[in-house]
Order: structure tokens, then sequence, then C-alpha cells
């Protein structure tokens, strides 16, 4: 009778520390909701931010774009199709220290839910502003790669994630400008920008119109 006790109870003190690691620390709120993000991209406010910043160099002309969390919600709002903001209405994303964070609620099984939280980092790659995974976590539990390929295959991320390589690209509204450099600092993404003073100038315009 004793070993049986004692074998339950080593039973309960596992599945409480199991329960503790699969719990987030730092759940998504319902203000941080993607889905409850109502604003959209001031684009004219960004313009005017480039063309404040404008340098002109033997290339043609340069600028640079300070870019904040709130900043990326809008553009993604504006953006991305109805699936997808679907997708990510119960998330939570932003800029965190060097990263984009994604945090998103996971049913494991049953009623059993935790959290999955992914640090992304920005490249450019041929042109191709690509979120590359650099961390993730299930809960507090951190996860090697080959772990998160296998909770990304059976949770409902975006189709146009690569699994292989744990990438996203990320398709931006490129008119007038190509992005040169992109890096995140204390929260907030800076873009150095190339453009073309033709494509600009009809940009402005266009925006600009009643």
């Amino acid at each position: 009778m004793k070993g049986l006790l004692k074998f339950l109870a080593t039973i309960l003190v596992l599945l409480g520390i199991a329960w503790y690691l699969i719990i987030p620390s730092n759940p998504v709120t319902s203000q941080e909701r993607f889905g409850a993000w109502e604003d959209k991209t001031n684009f004219v406010t960004l313009i005017q931010q480039a063309v404040s910043n404008l340098s002109s160099t033997g290339d043609g002309l340069t600028s640079q774009m300070v870019v904040s969390s709130n900043d990326l919600k809008s553009i993604l709002n504006e953006n991305l199709s109805e699936e997808q903001k679907t997708d990510l209405e119960n998330s939570a994303i932003g800029f965190e220290q060097s990263y984009i964070q994604v945090r998103q609620p996971l049913t494991l099984f049953g009623p059993v839910t935790s959290q999955l939280e992914l640090n992304m980092s920005l490249v450019i790659k041929e042109g191709q502003l690509e979120a590359v995974v650099e961390s993730a976590k299930l809960g507090k539990i951190p996860l090697p790669k080959f772990l998160l390929r296998m909770v990304l295959n059976q949770d409902a991320i975006s189709p146009d994630f690569r699994r292989d390589d744990l990438t996203l690209p990320i398709t931006l509204p490129a008119e007038g400008y190509a992005l040169e450099n992109i890096e995140i600092h204390n929260g907030q993404a800076i873009a150095y920008l190339k453009l073309d003073r033709e494509r600009l100038l009809a940009m402005i315009e266009s925006q600009i119109k009643p």
C-alpha cells in the first residue's frame, strides 16, 4: 500500500511539473491579440518619414525608416488576407529585443492549452524579405528545431511557412523603393531603403490625392 501511495505521489509531482512547464510565463492578453488590432497603416506618414530622411548617393536616393511594433501590426492588418488574419487573430506579434516575436496559443490535447513562442530574425535574400526562426518555446520549454517542426506540422501555421528551413517569406507593398537592409534594435525595426525618384514622386502624389 505504501508503495502504491509513493508511486501515485510521484506521478502527481511529475504531472504538476509538466503542467507548470507547458503553461506560458507570458500568455497573450486580450489587449495583445492581433484580432483586436483595428488600425491600418497610414502610408502617408511612413512615406513622409522616408522622405524626411532622404540622402542622395551615386546610385540614387536612399533613406531609412523606423517601424514600431504598432506600425508592424498596422502593416499586417492592411496587407494580410482575411484568411491569414484569421490564423493570427489570437496571437501577439511585435518586436522584442532584436527579434520579431510571435506568441500563439496552442491546443495540445483536449482542454490542455499552451503557447508557442517564436523569436524570428529578419533577413533579405535575393531581394525577398524573410523571417527566420532563431529560437522557440512551448510554454516554458525551449524547443530544438526538430521538435519545433513536429509542432508546426500539427498546428495550423501559415501555409507559406517553410518547415524545412523554418522561414516565412514576407511580401511587402514594394512601390517606388527597394528594401536594402533591415535591423531590429530595442523593440523597433530600422528599414534602409533605396528609392527610385520618378516612382517615389508618383507614389507620393497618389497617396496625397483626396
